[in-house]
């Protein structure tokens, strides 16, 4: 199974299994958020397994569950594919008394890059009109 696609991500912290986002993994990029913050970075795949290096960025209030209230930190992930979950670990490596457990939910696979999401190519033949609201690409 790929690892590109949408998943859910939950960290199991002081209060169980927290920290609801989500994450789309694209051709060594990843890319998400939840209500709180946004995160960015990069994988790389080894087989079943995976690293990730994320930058999170809190836009709202931070409450992190690594037990201090940072605005933006760098944390890294390890884990392992089985199924459609990807369980392991992940740190910030400027506190590294907190490793927490994390795990990866797959959602859903992405559409192909040529396609709209019902199958068909997306026409590109017309330019759009910015002041027009109503123009859209036109599905064949």
């Amino acid at each position: 199974m790929s690892f590109e696609g949408v998943w859910t991500a939950e960290m199991f912290g002081p209060h169980g299994w927290d920290g609801h986002g989500v994450l789309l993994l694209q051709d060594g990029r990843l890319a998400g958020g939840d209500n709180q913050q946004c995160t960015s970075g990069t994988y790389v795949v080894h087989g079943e397994g995976i690293e990730a290096e994320l930058m999170v960025d809190h836009y709202d209030q931070p409450r992190t569950i690594f037990g201090d209230n940072a605005r933006k930190y760098t944390t890294r992930l390890s884990g392992r594919l089985k199924g459609s979950v990807i369980s392991g670990i992940v740190v910030r490596p400027d506190r590294p008394e907190f490793e927490l457990q994390i795990r990866l939910t797959r959602r859903m696979d992405l559409p192909a890059h040529d396609r709209a999401l019902s199958g068909r190519p997306v026409s590109t033949a017309r330019e759009i009109d910015p002041d027009d609201n109503q123009a859209l690409p036109v599905l064949q």
